[in-house]
């Protein structure tokens, strides 16, 4: 930019000047023709959250037949599912650290993997449950005991 004599203002040369932080924060696409993401199909949304991961996990019987509640023999709905469930669902939410759909999807695929006749308690009935059932926390070792045991060697 030069400045003409006498004038105030600058004086543009040929190609207009910007600063390069302007051209940074400025986008090319209008706003007209921006991609928004916005969900349109919560059915194939939820579909696709709960399909996540795969592990191998064993039951035993009395878990499988102790899966369902037994009726309370009180008015009103029944519960489907018996603590039990919502215990081992909301534990492998826990330990892998999962959100509630992915945690439904994730005990879905086991219970597949393994060929069990049994549902899997859905999102909802899990957050309404997990207000009563207690999980307890992962008694996993932290760093300062892991660091400790590989400096004495000891297990």
């Amino acid at each position: 930019m030069a400045r003409a004599a006498g004038a105030e203002r600058p004086v543009t040369l040929g190609v207009e000047e910007r600063s390069p932080i302007a051209a940074r924060t400025k986008s090319k696409v209008t706003p007209k023709y921006k991609t928004k993401y916005r969900v349109e199909n919560w059915p194939a949304y939820e579909a696709s959250l709960r399909q996540r991961g795969d592990v191998t996990v064993w039951f035993d019987e009395g878990a499988i037949g102790a899966w369902t509640a037994l009726p309370c023999g009180h008015p009103g709905g029944q519960q489907r599912y018996s603590d039990l469930a919502i215990l081992t669902v909301l534990t492998l939410r826990r330990v892998f650290h999962l959100a509630l759909r992915q945690a439904e999807g994730f005990a879905a695929s086991l219970i597949h993997l393994m060929g069990l006749d049994v549902e899997t308690p859905d999102h909802t009935t899990l957050s309404r449950r997990s207000a009563t059932v207690v999980v307890p926390p992962p008694d996993l070792p932290t760093l300062r005991a892991i660091r400790r045991r590989e400096r004495t060697g000891s297990p």
